[in-house]
């Protein structure tokens, strides 16, 4: 298994994760107020310069009102694109 962040699966994951955000008309700073982090830690996040463990993508989708359920479903239909 490659635990490189440069993997397509990964460029989707954090793809995804951008689209989400932007799908809910928040900017990464207005991301960070309400997970109590950095503007530049959603950055990292999102550029995939962190890899997220579970509980942070859950952290994460949760400021957003976005199921965990949600997110896999999605992005198990475009790896398989």
């Amino acid at each position: 298994m490659d635990k490189s962040i440069y993997t397509i699966e990964y460029k989707v994951f954090s793809n995804l994760l951008i689209e989400c955000r932007e799908k809910k008309g928040l900017l990464q700073e207005e991301l960070a107020k309400r997970l109590n982090t950095s503007r530049t830690q959603i950055s990292r996040y999102e550029n995939g310069l962190i890899r997220l463990d579970i509980v942070q993508i859950h952290h994460y989708l949760t400021a957003l009102d976005i199921t965990l359920q949600e997110f896999i479903e999605e992005y198990l239909k475009r790896i398989k694109r």
